[in-house]
């Protein structure tokens, strides 16, 4: 309980002087969170080439696109102490969203490998094989999992402590 209280202050200390800071410094750490969520999320397929570029790439694209329509409407500021907060928040739910849809491709095509067999041995494209799991690794996706928790001190943490 000792650690956890002084982790917990170390860490409100290092965001009061981190969110004192200006603009470009909000995007680093934005950008340092992206990276440390697209490395969680890319060991669920480490057996993927290029898992930790594509996942990064989702994650951005995902937590991106949320960011710019947010400050794009008003609703979001691009004020350090408020961007970087919900930033955190929203990359960290877009990590959730990148993983679990690794996790239903890899399922997907482990449920579905003889399907995926024959097509190739028949002389199909491997991406025409996979394609109706590609496709479907978006659509359903299972209850969120407490699996992540390695990466809540970095990224949920400041989204929390500032709310």
């Amino acid at each position: 309980m000792v650690r956890g209280l002084v982790q917990m202050v170390f860490v409100g200390l290092v965001l009061a002087v981190l969110l004192h800071g200006n603009l470009p410094v909000g995007v680093l750490i934005l950008l340092a969170m992206t990276f440390a969520t697209a490395v969680t999320a890319s060991r669920r397929a480490q057996d993927i080439k290029g898992s930790l570029l594509l996942s990064f790439y989702a994650i951005a694209a995902g937590s991106g696109v949320v960011i710019a329509g947010m400050l794009a409407t008003g609703t979001l500021t691009a004020d350090i102490a408020v961007l970087v907060p919900v930033g955190s928040m929203i990359i960290a739910n877009a990590m959730n969203a990148c993983a679990q849809s690794i996790e239903r491709f890899r399922a997907d095509v482990t449920a579905h490998v003889g399907q995926i067999e024959a097509g190739l041995a028949l002389g199909a494209d491997p991406g025409v094989t996979v394609a109706p799991y590609v496709a479907g690794c978006g659509l359903c996706q299972p209850p969120p999992s407490s699996r992540y928790a390695e990466v809540a001190r970095l990224v949920w943490i400041p989204g929390v402590m500032a709310a």
